[in-house]
């Protein structure tokens, strides 16, 4: 099986604070009995207050490590702009084959998405192989950070994090693709726009409720009113910051993990144009009917889609008034007569997002989205922006590696917690673009 790191899962984390303890008893790091373990055990905290990373296999739980912020109480020597790792364990029975290595690097690839400059560690003076590691790694000693806590004394890393995108804001996120229709719960910002797409259908929970059990169920209410599914999206600016395991306890699935990309604009153009095939480019500011039905094609597929989406007319209307929602830029590739790729692009602020990314199936393989992809970037500097986000499902691997080819890095993740209706089993398709096949995931 594949070794495979993700942020820990609610499910995950009463296995991921037993193998936390075990690894520390087991490397005589702590003795039985220590009041540290109860911190240790409590991988439920440190998720809601940092990120927990695990490493998997299978069902099998190898290793974890935690990502927390300065100003976090799980913080020890991070400085302001710093972010610092801690309780890195490792499975002894998975020693040897890399993974404390891999929940490292991860973790720190989790900090490039982040606007801190630095990430810390400490490291006991006698863990000769940790720093090692680190040193492979790329960390550097820091002596400025050396502490003693009782009898240890401890060694200060850092590693740089070179300067990148930023994360544009959810508010960013939701300019570039509001909902027809926004109903507030408790501070939260309720989704409407007839069952199509999750992005204009879903719960933003940036705010606390003051009762977040009768939020939920007020939130319920309105969406089975529009005969709809409730759907949340789970990031982390959701608050509170316990509500992927509230919704979790109440039924809800977790589908779409998603990973946003971000890149500034110059850094993609100045690669050069796209080599291969070289389609005619229309532009203009609102998308026409065939526009909007090559995206469709891909967009919609097989599986039930609430009645208010079922026929087709009722699918060209929506995805109308979603898109129009917010100005936008619309891209056309054309072969001759025939439309062979569409995406659009919107402004927020300096971000500017990318969304409906689309080839048609005969043109596939050809280099028409990377060169609809540079056309997208070209628009987003005209509208005045200076750097792009889009979302690409984790699942996609052709898109990330397109998006990767042209210098996109993660700058965030989110996923949705949704709670299907009585005898529905949703399947409408992914929310950003479906990348250079334009398949469903």
């Amino acid at each position: 099986m594949t070794l495979e790191i993700r942020r820990a899962r609610p499910e995950d984390l009463d296995r991921v604070g037993d193998l936390t303890a075990h690894a520390y008893l087991a490397d005589d790091l702590i003795s039985p009995g220590h009041e540290y373990l109860d911190e240790l055990h409590d991988a439920a905290g440190r998720a809601g207050a940092a990120v927990v990373l695990v490493a998997v296999e299978g069902e099998r739980l190898l290793g974890t490590i935690t990502l927390t912020a300065y100003g976090s109480t799980y913080a020890e020597v991070a400085r302001p702009d710093e972010l610092e790792l801690r309780m890195l364990a490792v499975d002894p029975a998975a020693r040897g084959r890399g993974v404390g290595e891999a929940l490292t690097r991860a973790a720190v690839h989790e900090g490039r998405a982040t606007s801190a400059l630095r990430v810390v560690l400490s490291t006991m003076t006698t863990m000769r192989a940790a720093q090692r590691m680190y040193e492979r790694i790329g960390f550097d000693r820091a002596p400025d950070l050396d502490w003693t806590v009782g009898e240890h004394e401890m060694l200060g890393y850092s590693i740089e994090l070179r300067s990148g995108p930023g994360a544009p804001s959810v508010d960013d996120e939701v300019a570039t693709w509001p909902p027809l229709e926004v109903a507030e719960v408790g501070g939260w910002r309720v989704g409407i726009s007839g069952g199509f797409t999750r992005r204009g259908n879903s719960v933003v929970a940036s705010a606390e409720p003051r009762d977040v059990d009768q939020a939920l169920t007020v939130v319920e209410a309105l969406y089975r009113a529009r005969g709809l599914p409730a759907v949340y999206r789970v990031c982390p600016a959701t608050r509170p910051v316990d509500l992927d395991r509230s919704l979790a306890r109440r039924g809800y699935a977790l589908v779409a993990p998603t990973r946003v990309l971000g890149v500034g604009v110059d850094e993609v153009l100045d690669r050069g144009p796209a080599s291969g095939l070289a389609p005619r480019l229309e532009v203009a500011d609102r998308p026409d009917d065939r526009w909007l039905r090559t995206w469709l094609a891909v967009k919609t597929g097989p599986g039930p889609v609430p009645a208010q989406a079922r026929r087709p007319s009722d699918q060209l209307d929506l995805a109308r008034r979603l898109l129009g929602g917010a100005p936008g830029v619309y891209l056309g590739a054309w072969v001759d007569a025939d439309l062979v790729g569409v995406a659009r692009v919107a402004r927020a602020g300096r971000w500017a997002g990318l969304a409906c990314m689309t080839v048609v199936p005969h043109a596939r393989r050809r280099g028409v989205a990377r060169w609809l992809s540079l056309a997208a970037f070209d628009a987003a500097r005209e509208l005045g922006a200076d750097r792009v986000f889009l979302q690409v499902e984790e699942s996609n691997t052709a898109a990330r590696s397109l998006y990767a080819s042209l210098g996109l890095v993660e700058v965030s993740r989110y996923h949705y917690r949704e709670r299907p209706m009585a005898g529905e089993h949703r399947t409408d398709a992914p929310d950003g673009p479906p990348g250079p096949e334009a398949h469903r995931t």
